[in-house]
């Protein structure tokens, strides 16, 4: 399969969708990473380098606008961005995408409904 051994690191403090999230990426093939606070987010993506990086926008420490901004400021751009968020008002996901997000879904989501979107952006790599 075209993302088996790809990698996601996902950031929430929300620590029971984060191993949800997981649990349901690494049955597809993905090797999953996890951080729970935007600082230890961004130490892990800038690291590991991964594929995939999906990020919560209200994150304690660093929130995910300022994650994602940095991530694009350090050069991984490669690394594809997939902001989640409890804001459900355009401009939350206007300001999302211009921070450097690809991609941009309201909590809650279905973890299948999430890892589908990644089975597709991964297998247009």
């Amino acid at each position: 399969m075209a993302f088996e051994g790809k990698t996601i690191v996902l950031v929430d403090d929300n620590k029971n969708a984060c191993q949800l999230l997981d649990m349901v990426l690494s049955k597809c093939g993905f090797n999953v990473m996890q951080a729970h606070d935007g600082q230890s987010g961004l130490e892990l993506i800038r690291k590991q380098r991964p594929e995939f990086a999906i990020i919560d926008i209200g994150l304690p420490v660093i929130d995910g606008i300022e994650v994602v901004r940095s991530v694009k400021e350090d050069g991984s751009e490669a690394t594809f961005c997939v902001a989640l968020t409890g804001n459900v008002t355009e401009g939350g996901k206007r300001e999302a995408l211009e921070a450097g997000f690809d991609a941009h879904f309201l909590k809650p989501i279905k973890p299948s409904v999430l890892a589908s979107f990644i089975l597709e952006q991964s297998a247009n790599d």
